[in-house]
């Protein structure tokens, strides 16, 4: 059985791409929110499988926003946020930026 997300330019595919970079948009949105805890950020970076992502930039971009606001954040949640971004999915970009 093909299953419809393995051809990047499959509908399902295409529209789970939308959905993974709208809500990574909205994570750096909200991660400005000194109101939000980051084990509410965490439940939201984790709603899409591993395979809407194809690029995590956008998503090393929000968690690294929620850590400049949230300097308190504790190590076992530090370490949940660092994890939900896959590091073999970062563009060159993102790998050379400070």
């Amino acid at each position: 059985m093909v299953n419809d997300f393995d051809s990047p330019n499959s509908p399902k595919q295409s529209s789970i791409l939308k959905v993974s970079k709208l809500l990574d948009n909205y994570l750096a949105e909200v991660a400005l929110d000194s109101n939000l805890t980051a084990l509410r950020f965490i439940a939201l970076a984790e709603l899409l499988p591993d395979h809407a992502r194809l690029v995590t930039d956008e998503l090393y971009r929000a968690v690294d926003i929620l850590l400049k606001v949230h300097p308190n954040v504790k190590d076992p949640e530090r370490y949940r946020l660092c994890k939900s971004v896959d590091c073999q999915k970062l563009s060159q970009e993102a790998c050379s930026s400070e």
